[in-house]
């Protein structure tokens, strides 16, 4: 699939998904990620929300038993904040942090319902269960089976 594809593929999946309106981009490569995030915020024409850097800087002076619920509210304002979308939300790391104990797949799926997103999520997605990371990453998951969210797998562009 062509870059150009890339950017028609994702904008008809935001066209046709439900109410919930999100798309995951999946691939364990970080940097095909990133370059997927880029290409889609030039060709959609909308903004990228880098979650890590500036989620780490909203908790930084926040204690660990707050942590959770903060950046369960701070992921809410930036999208809300966002309109209706579609903002590319890379760099999504930090939500999986255990200590944090969030579920970043409901995370997204909420907000979604207010602001369209594109989530370059890192991991696979195969026999219909979505992965964070892979296996030998000490925070890897393969949390959910047939996750209710469009999801393109960017290994499969060849």
């Amino acid at each position: 699939m062509s870059d150009v594809n890339l950017v028609g593929a994702v904008q008809r999946m935001l066209s046709t998904a439900g109410y919930e309106r999100c798309v995951l981009l999946v691939d364990t490569d970080i940097a095909k990620l990133a370059q997927a995030a880029d290409l889609l915020c030039e060709g959609l024409g909308c903004a990228q929300l880098s979650v890590g850097a500036a989620l780490s800087a909203a908790l930084l002076n926040v204690g660990a038993a707050r942590r959770a619920q903060v950046a369960e509210r701070w992921l809410g304002e930036q999208l809300a904040a966002a309109g209706g979308g579609p903002v590319i939300c890379s760099e999504i790391d930090l939500l999986f942090e255990p200590s944090l104990n969030l579920d970043p797949l409901v995370l997204f799926r909420r907000g979604a319902r207010q602001t369209q997103l594109v989530v370059c999520w890192p991991g696979t997605f195969g026999d219909e269960t979505l992965c964070y990371a892979v296996p030998a990453h000490t925070h890897y998951r393969c949390s959910w089976r047939q996750p209710d969210v469009r999801i393109l797998a960017l290994d499969a562009r060849g």
